[in-house]
């Protein structure tokens, strides 16, 4: 994929994705893993699932003993918690359906549609009883999010996990007695060094934990002002292509 002015519609856009859809779509696990691989979004724990998901789905229907396919079935499980959430605000940012397959896609499988995000990624779909599965997930060769993000094939930020900071607790009255009794010549007694070091010990733990907590609200708010922003953006771009 060449660089491209941000401003100009895919040549193969069809119809975005609407809100309504969304519930009759589907990301197999495959999809999922793929994503995880291709694109490299830094989800924790998406690397470690994605590589022994891999070696599992490797072996082939027929071929996994039984607490091989238990094991595969928890980490598509696993993926359907964590990552496939992630995939769907993709979607619902700069999702669209397609007229073709994009020429710097890698996969030549057939499908019964396709659904491209940006010029990041794409996902083949199969229709079955009014649900379109997205089978599989293809991009650009060497393209992840941060070179997709440089390049401007998409405005979305890579995912933000909503995880809530570590807070520190205060030293534990050991810590506190030994810093006392160091500083005691300071204090005028080791009991009044005590109540000083024990003062300041919670003091430093309440500023850093209001500190982490300020960094982590920070973080949430410009994740989610990016997102809508990116939202609009594409929406704005392909807005003469109708949905």
């Amino acid at each position: 994929m060449s660089p491209r002015d941000p401003n100009t519609p895919e040549p193969n856009f069809a119809q975005l994705v609407t809100e309504d859809q969304i519930p009759y779509i589907t990301v197999s696990a495959h999809a999922l893993r793929r994503f995880v691989q291709r694109l490299q979004p830094d989800i924790p724990g998406a690397d470690q699932v994605a590589e022994p998901l891999a070696r599992l789905e490797d072996l082939g229907t027929g071929n996994r003993s039984d607490a091989e396919q238990v094991q595969l079935n928890r980490y598509r499980d696993w993926m359907t918690r964590h990552v496939e959430p992630h995939v769907r605000d993709l979607i619902r940012c700069e999702g669209f359906w397609t007229t073709e397959r994009p020429r710097w896609s890698r996969s030549d499988t057939q499908s019964a549609g396709y659904l491209q995000v940006g010029r990041m990624c794409g996902f083949p779909a199969a229709d079955k009883d009014g649900i379109r599965t997205l089978t599989t997930c293809t991009n650009g060769r060497d393209i992840t999010w941060d070179i997709a993000l440089e390049r401007r094939y998409t405005l979305m930020p890579k995912p933000y996990t909503d995880q809530a900071p570590q807070l520190l607790r205060a030293p534990a009255w050991a810590t506190i007695a030994l810093r006392a009794w160091r500083s005691r010549s300071r204090h005028k007694g080791l009991l009044a060094a005590y109540r000083a070091e024990r003062t300041t010990a919670i003091e430093e733990t309440r500023r850093e934990n209001e500190r982490r907590q300020a960094d982590h609200q920070a973080a949430k708010d410009a994740y989610q002002a990016q997102s809508e922003r990116a939202q609009r953006a594409f929406s704005n771009r392909h807005s003469a292509g109708g949905q």
